[in-house]
């Protein structure tokens, strides 16, 4: 298609030439039959392509040989009746030296526009270029004139070289073409690699949330069993057993939060969400998540942050959290006697926003140079005796190193071996303001609210009797619905303060459940407690009419300070 509109432009060369001619010549007053003869049929040509240009959807597409047959044809109905017309003024005016220049001049350069139309294709070429020059030279030869066989050489060479150009320029667009079609190929199979891979990836999330809610269920039993035998009268051997049982449970549900963390980053499902935090608060947070770690190991344990530091900045506290948590739980596992450190300080302040150095010290083992640059990767640990003797999946630093990412940073590792180790990062957080200062969870959930009738939809009976147990402990009455269905019918038909509704259900899950409960005009507070981690978990809860979300397991008092919370705007 495109030699056709190319070939189109070109055709308008040759009106031209003749206009130029009827003005500069007499050939029309000495000649009109021939000149209009030959001026007729470059004019038919110039229509006949014109069509072919305009009709190229319909014809071209509904009948590929026929408009290739009027194209070929097309070619010799110009270049035919121009190449006698040459033939015939050489043979008539081969005195004029003046006549021949302007033809020669016309030949050459329509032969040389040729090429370059059709260069694509050798035979529409030659169809095109050799009936314009072909009898023009064998009509300086037959004149036998020195001059005219000199001259018909000439203009032979010339269209050897113009052959020759036409068939490197021939093999060299389809080279590029061939090149293109390669890599046209090599992205094809680049995207399909891709699609595979994210495919992949989304099979390997859905696998790993599927396992991680199955292990979260049953793991929300034993943790919650745990917690509730610890608050009866035991023996000090017994409360031994359960201690070590609840550490057992409690490192298990980190390697699975973990491999789901791994999954959802590689995955890049993960967000960073914006909310205003105290740091101070954060870095406390963390320091009494490890303080059980390190007094197991009689390790002393040091946060600080800078007085510079401004009170409340905007950014993930969960995430922060998070990795400060993996990287000071690092140091302490690699630490037999000495300190941990994990400290904040401000390296920046740039009017609304300040960039802050994270840094997390230890005495421990420290790590060879030449085990530096692995200790980021999944599943690695600098030395396959450190897995041994400290344990561990080796997902903690990788996941940290891939969260910072996400806060546009780069932990930076500075380590002696045998002396200890410095993991450090920067980030730079936009100032907020905090109205008042928040709380840490656990002194919210002391805050104890009057007797609840409370709803408890949950199809697995283990997870009732812990739910059961721990609120009637707090004063709370409690009926059960071990399916969606019973949920909504429970609603209809009682008058309940509150309902804690797991997601998968028999019959009807915990958000068609709510749904429907919303649906019939109930607007009494409903709270998920799901197993699922997944990201946007908690927003479809949101979406269809819960109040709040309870990721399993979950601790006594986060359940108590999730139902003040979502009871707080009801009592208001």
């Amino acid at each position: 298609m495109d030699q056709v509109r190319l070939s189109l432009r070109g055709s308008f060369f040759y009106p031209v030439c003749l206009v130029i001619l009827s003005f500069a010549t007499s050939w029309y007053h000495d000649h009109p039959l021939l000149m209009w003869l030959v001026t007729g049929a470059i004019l038919a040509a110039l229509l006949v392509r014109a069509d072919l240009a305009l009709r190229h959807k319909s014809m071209y597409h509904d009948n590929y040989r026929k408009w290739r047959l009027i194209l070929t044809l097309s070619m010799p109905l110009s270049s035919v009746p121009t190449g006698l017309l040459c033939a015939f003024v050489i043979y008539r005016h081969n005195e004029d030296q003046w006549m021949l220049a302007a033809l020669m001049l016309w030949g050459t350069a329509a032969a040389a526009g040729v090429i370059v139309t059709y260069f694509p294709n050798r035979t529409l070429a030659c169809w095109q270029m050799l009936p314009m020059l072909v009898p023009a030279i064998l009509v300086l030869f037959w004149l036998g004139q020195t001059k005219t066989i000199g001259l018909g050489l000439g203009v032979a060479f010339f269209i050897i070289y113009l052959l020759v150009q036409l068939q490197s320029l021939h093999a060299s667009y389809w080279r590029q073409m061939a090149d293109r079609a390669l890599e046209a190929v090599r992205l094809r199979e680049v995207e399909s690699t891709k699609r595979a891979a994210e495919a992949a990836n989304e099979a390997k999330t859905r696998f790993l949330a599927n396992v991680s809610h199955e292990i979260r269920t049953p793991m929300h039993g034993v943790l919650g069993m745990t917690e509730l035998v610890l608050d009866t009268p035991v023996t000090a051997e017994q409360r031994e057993y359960l201690f070590a049982l609840r550490r057992s449970a409690s490192g298990l549900l980190e390697i699975v939060n973990d491999l789901l963390d791994l999954s959802k980053i590689e995955a890049e499902k993960i967000q960073l969400e914006r909310e205003v935090f105290d740091i101070r608060s954060t870095i406390e947070d963390v320091r009494m998540t490890l303080a059980p770690q390190s007094d197991a190991k009689h390790i002393r344990l040091e946060t600080s942050v800078g007085p510079e530091v401004p009170l409340a900045i905007e950014g993930d506290a969960l995430r922060l959290r998070q990795v400060l948590v993996n990287l000071g739980g690092n140091a302490i596992k690699f630490t037999d006697s000495g300190f941990a450190r994990i400290r904040v300080e401000l390296e920046e302040a740039m009017g609304e926003t300040v960039r802050l150095t994270f840094s997390v010290e230890d005495s421990g083992i420290g790590i060879r140079n030449e085990k530096l640059e692995n200790i980021f990767e999944a599943f690695s640990q600098a030395d396959g005796s450190i897995t041994r003797r400290f344990g561990g999946t080796g997902l903690g630093l990788s996941i940290a190193s891939q969260l910072v990412k996400l806060m546009d940073s780069k932990i930076v590792v500075q380590s002696r071996f045998g002396v200890g180790s410095v993991f450090s990062f920067c980030c730079t957080f936009p100032v907020g303001t905090i109205a008042q200062p928040v709380k840490p969870l656990a002194l919210a959930a002391k805050h104890s609210t009057a007797p609840l009738h409370i709803l408890i939809a949950e199809d697995n009976a283990v997870n009732q009797l812990v739910a059961v147990r721990l609120l009637k402990s707090q004063g709370h009455s409690v009926v059960v619905a071990g399916t969606g269905a019973e949920a909504v019918q429970e609603v209809s038909s009682r008058d309940f303060d509150l309902v804690l509704m797991d997601n998968q259900m028999p019959e009807l899950s915990g958000i068609e459940a709510t749904v429907r409960i919303r649906e019939m005009g109930y607007t009494l507070p409903i709270v998920a407690l799901s197993a699922s981690a997944m990201v946007g978990d908690r927003e479809r809860f949101l979406a269809a009419g819960m109040n709040g979300c309870l990721p399993k397991p979950f601790r006594a008092e986060e359940l108590y300070a999730e139902i003040e919370r979502v009871l707080l705007p009801v009592r208001c």
